[in-house]
């Protein structure tokens, strides 16, 4: 480490665990949760309550302690919103570490995205759903966050989803979904927490899965937050 970072970041936490969500399910993580969002999604299950202040220092040294990690990811809230500590603070950690940067995100902050995206190495965007999410449509930024993402960025899309999946939001989703002009990773549709028991719901996932594979010819799986199973943050 070279330098300390005159801009501080406001976390809610920060913590090691293994990632729950997405493709790359099991591999062991820092987790930098970053307080504060401008969107208020229904289903979030962040309590954006408790901050703590740490300078560049105090979260590289928590990193370097935890080592080895497969990578850091940045979540929240909305890491973009704190831009202006993560333009200083990702050219140093993987100078100093050469470590992989992992970015969940909602996806509507492209500007924001353009300032550090030659620093991640994934992007993981949730989709919003607006009848799932209860917020207003994102689809334009959605589309305009994707296209500034580098080619060299292994890019997820998410889509969490609630029991009594809205038909208009099957529609603009999938009118999204064929629209994007980028290789994906893969696409995940997770069930909210709690709704797995609902057999319904999963079998209508499970035909939906079938719809999107066909029609997109790209990886979709379903896959349920595996962390919270086994109690871990």
């Amino acid at each position: 480490m070279t330098r300390c970072s005159l801009i501080k970041a406001s976390l809610n936490s920060m913590f090691v665990s293994i990632q729950g969500e997405g493709p790359l399910v099991g591999v062991r993580q820092v987790f930098l949760r970053f307080a504060g969002c401008g969107l208020s999604c229904r289903y979030c299950d962040t309590d954006f309550a408790e901050r703590i202040v740490c300078d560049y220092k105090h979260i590289y040294d928590f990193i370097y302690e935890h080592l080895p990690l497969h990578s850091v990811v940045l979540t929240g809230g909305e890491p973009l919103e704190q831009v202006g500590f993560l333009y200083q603070f990702l050219p140093n950690l993987k100078a100093s570490l050469g470590i992989k940067v992992f970015l969940e995100t909602a996806g509507y902050l492209p500007q924001e995205m353009q300032v550090i995206r030659d620093y991640v190495d994934y992007v993981s965007m949730d989709v919003k759903a607006p009848y799932a999410a209860g917020i207003e449509p994102l689809w334009d930024r959605h589309r305009r966050f994707i296209e500034i993402l580098s080619g060299e960025i292994q890019l997820i899309l998410k889509l969490t989803l609630t029991p009594g999946i809205h038909e208009n939001d099957r529609e603009s989703i999938e009118e999204f979904l064929f629209g994007v002009d980028r290789d994906i990773l893969c696409l995940v549709l997770q069930p909210v927490h709690g709704s797995e028991s609902d057999r319904g719901f999963i079998a209508t996932l499970f035909d939906w899965q079938r719809r999107l594979i066909s029609m997109l010819g790209i990886e979709v799986r379903i896959i349920p937050q595996v962390h919270k199973f086994l109690g871990m943050e």
